[in-house]
């Protein structure tokens, strides 16, 4: 039933951006579900949505950048 949920929304989000949904499926870490690692995702999108002030969602884009750019110098 949450898988359901999740695919539903995935589909929404995908639309609203007009691109695929296998956007969101690229990429995903090893030895995670693509269905957990969309859960994640949607709760970013979420809560990134819910910030207001221009400045913070610009601080808080850089610091998940930052940490994306982390973790690929580590993966390789």
């Amino acid at each position: 039933m949450a898988e359901d949920c999740t695919k539903s929304a995935l589909k929404r989000v995908a639309q609203a951006l007009s691109v695929s949904e296998d956007v969101f499926l690229k990429g995903h870490p090893r030895g995670v579900s693509p269905t957990a690692t969309i859960s994640e995702e949607l709760e970013l999108l979420r809560l990134f949505a819910t910030i207001t002030d221009p400045e913070v969602r610009r601080t808080c884009l850089r610091y998940v950048q930052n940490l994306a750019d982390t973790s690929d110098m580590a993966a390789g």
